[in-house]
């Protein structure tokens, strides 16, 4: 039965199981993804037809998405770094 205390990893023990933050790994990816596929994708729209010029600037707006994600995830100083 568990009695309520919360139990806190030592740094060290954390070390020993390799990465002390293994979802900022993953988000970082998942953003580096995101930012990769626009990229591909708006770049290929721009070359197609003007038809497609819509979608093309859809997709230019949406690069926003990742720039908002990491900075909520690792904070708005990678937007703004802190003097120190």
């Amino acid at each position: 039965m568990p009695t309520g205390k919360i139990r806190v990893a030592s740094a060290a023990a954390m070390s020993r199981s390799g990465d002390r933050f293994p979802g900022r790994r993953l988000q970082g990816l998942a953003v580096l993804v995101t930012v990769l596929v626009l990229t591909g994708a708006h770049f290929r729209v721009a070359h197609a037809t003007h038809g497609l010029h819509e979608i093309h600037i859809v997709l230019g707006g949406m690069y926003l998405i990742p720039i908002t994600a990491a900075a909520l995830w690792f904070g708005w100083g990678a937007l703004w770094p802190q003097p120190q």
